[in-house]
């Protein structure tokens, strides 16, 4: 993120356990160009570099009350975690979002989804309007861990793949 921004940087932080293998986990949020397949809240997600997933990896989600996001991979960590950089959308100037999956044994695993955001506006810092967004970035969050919660425990997509 941007010295320049750095007081309008904020930090959102959500986890969710999933009854399921660390593996199991990251064999879904590893396909990066599927997760309109299971996240009710992406309509569409649409690849636009070669690479389907790893270091550069880019794709265009369709988010509901955000539309369309790019967003490129800047960290893979295979088997462990991602990091995606999108650039401008709606007030954000700039996100970097983060997924990690740790084993807990005993078949469970916990998946983190940690984002980064700076505001197009630094007035809007701290007031009513950042509030509201924030609020619904958490709830984005929370929707996004609760529908991979449910993709992985028990195989359920919202929408079926796209013909490739």
């Amino acid at each position: 993120m941007s010295n320049s921004q750095q007081a309008t940087e904020q930090l959102l932080s959500a986890k969710i356990e999933i009854n399921t293998s660390a593996a199991d986990v990251w064999a879904v949020i590893a396909k990066y160009n599927d997760m309109y397949t299971w996240a009710e809240g992406i309509a569409d997600t649409v690849q636009l570099s070669d690479a389907k997933n790893g270091m550069g990896a880019i794709r265009v989600n369709t988010a509901k009350g955000f539309g369309k996001i790019e967003q490129k991979i800047t960290a893979w960590d295979e088997g462990k975690s991602f990091t995606y950089i999108a650039g401008v959308f709606g007030p954000l100037s700039q996100t970097l979002s983060t997924y990690s999956v740790l084993d807990l044994g005993d078949g469970k695993s916990r998946c983190n989804l940690d984002i980064a955001y700076e505001l197009q506006d630094p007035s809007m810092s701290g007031g009513p309007a950042e509030t509201g967004l924030r609020q619904k970035l958490e709830a984005g969050l929370n929707e996004i861990l609760g529908a991979l919660k449910m993709r992985v425990e028990t195989g359920q997509q919202v929408r079926k793949h796209k013909l490739s």
